[in-house]
């Protein structure tokens, strides 16, 4: 499972970083002053990756991209039907 944690430096400064099945994919290169301000980095990654296009791989289908697509598709839909949700409260 991919999952974002969020962690603090010995300085005090926070960082974010990417993990999946124990191995570390991403940390963040910038330091933030508070959780909140890494917290809202992971945020706007998350917002903007599923746009992201992978390389096409010679020869082979870029079956990981379609995925790809169709979960920010699916994470687009679920914002917007939580938006009217709460739009109709």
């Amino acid at each position: 499972m991919w999952k974002y944690e969020l962690f603090s430096e010995v300085d005090g400064e926070w960082r974010w970083r990417l993990r999946a099945d124990g191995m570390v994919l991403a940390t963040s290169e910038e330091t933030f002053g508070s959780r909140l301000e890494a917290r809202r980095e992971v945020v706007r990654i998350r917002a903007h990756a599923g746009a992201a296009k992978l390389p096409a791989a010679a020869g082979v289908d870029d079956v990981l991209g379609e995925v790809l697509e169709r979960i920010s598709r699916r994470d687009e839909e679920e914002q917007e039907r939580r938006t009217s949700i709460a739009v109709l409260n």
